[in-house]
């Protein structure tokens, strides 16, 4: 799976959820992660590895750099990948941001370019032990 976030806590704190939702959900499978902190490393991984998973998230520098943003990633990973599962992740889509205009704009854009899943940061460890059930067996 690849990790895509430009802050390396939220990285760190996101991959220590998975890897304990891995755990609890007791799949035997291995589970390898990547993880990139930038656009052009996630690019530069979506190209030279196949994932079966993709976490996204949508804001990673401030200022935003137009067309270098989670959902441009995930585009590029659609035409890359076939039956990859695309998680679009933000925090602009917490309690209170998901009722902002920018809440609702984050989550259109990384639907539109084709998450199959969007979620707010972040994400409860519970959630995402329940997420990893419903992955596909290949994951």
């Amino acid at each position: 799976m690849l990790v895509v976030d430009d802050s390396t806590v939220a990285r760190r704190m996101f991959i220590h959820t998975i890897v304990v939702g891995h755990k609890q959900s007791g799949t035997a499978e291995h589970l390898y992660v990547h993880q990139a902190d930038s656009f052009k490393s996630a690019m530069d991984l979506i190209q030279t590895h196949a994932y079966n998973l993709i976490c996204v998230d949508q804001y990673l520098t401030d200022p935003p750099v137009p067309g270098e943003q989670g959902s441009e990633i995930i585009r590029a990973a659609r035409e890359q990948y076939e039956n990859c599962v695309i998680i679009g992740m933000s925090s602009a889509l917490d309690k209170v941001g998901e009722n902002t205009e920018l809440g609702r704009h984050t989550r259109k854009l990384l639907a539109t370019a084709g998450a199959d899943i969007v979620l707010r940061k972040p994400i409860p460890a519970d959630t995402w032990s329940q997420l990893i059930t419903c992955l596909p067996m290949e994951f």
